[in-house]
């Protein structure tokens, strides 16, 4: 054992089989604790991507809640105002006064005629029968409607003409209102004047500002909280023509659509 040769070639085998050795159980050992952190590893990520899952799910389902809830609210304060604003109009409709306004030819002068005499006219003169005009006539003709208002409320009622129709009100000046009390009426007259000239060729006559009555007048209550448009459709086709002879003619048919109907109403107060 004293050998000296022993010591130097079979002791350094020695170490580096047992480093050898060493070093494959080290190798060993750190492959297992490899895999076993790489399988840790994996599960740490697989449930980290089921935490991400939920979490992402989870925000889904709060968005959603949220956003629901939202439209709930808009819901329920839409719904609120809508209520409030029916309240409002209903208490806006017991003030409005109710008109019954009626429209009908003027009789017997529902259709006249003057004559231009030297520049001037001559004084009108109503037709009570088909009358033939000649082109060399120079003539206007002016057609009356009389309305009757009737205030059926308990209040008074303010009353606008909103549109004349290309004419006028007799005795009511443009823009000016006229009033009504509880249960009153009144008759006013509006006119309408054309030329012969204005009748010259079919489409003069068959014209709607010379052959329709479509007065539009608005009734108002008289703290002006809301108003109410209403509007006539009447027929003024009182002329014919046939080749150069242009024929008028009274005709005395009652409308059809004789009285106003209501075509609009305005929350003056509300919208304001």
């Amino acid at each position: 054992m004293d050998d000296p040769g022993y010591w130097g070639e079979y002791v350094p085998n020695w170490i580096v089989a047992a480093t050898g050795a060493l070093t494959l159980v080290a190798a060993i050992a750190a492959g297992i604790f490899a895999g076993r952190a790489a399988h840790w590893t994996r599960k740490q990520a697989e449930a980290t991507d089921k935490q991400v899952e939920i979490a992402t799910t989870e925000l889904g389902i709060a968005v959603a809640e949220a956003k629901a809830s939202r439209d709930d609210a808009a819901y329920q304060r839409a719904s609120a105002e809508a209520a409030l604003q029916r309240s409002e109009q209903a208490r806006l409709d017991a003030l409005l006064p109710t008109i019954y306004a009626e429209g009908r030819p003027a009789q017997p002068m529902a259709v006249e005629f003057a004559r231009s005499i030297e520049g001037e006219l001559d004084l009108w003169d109503w037709i009570d029968e088909p009358t033939e005009f000649g082109p060399d006539d120079q003539v206007k003709f002016r057609m009356s409607v009389r309305l009757d208002f009737t205030n059926l409320s308990d209040f008074p009622a303010r009353i606008d003409v909103a549109d004349p129709d290309f004419g006028e009100v007799e005795k009511l000046h443009q823009g000016i209102p006229f009033f009504l009390t509880a249960g009153e009426t009144r008759t006013l007259y509006w006119r309408r004047v054309i030329t012969q000239l204005a009748l010259k060729d079919e489409q003069g006559i068959h014209s709607p500002e010379h052959t329709g009555f479509k007065l539009g007048f608005e009734v108002r209550d008289i703290g002006m909280n809301v108003r109410e448009t209403y509007r006539f459709s009447g027929d003024l086709r009182y002329f014919s023509r046939d080749g150069s002879r242009l024929t008028a003619d009274n005709k005395t048919l009652p409308w059809p659509d004789s009285v106003a109907a209501p075509v609009e109403r305005v929350y003056e107060r509300w919208a304001s």
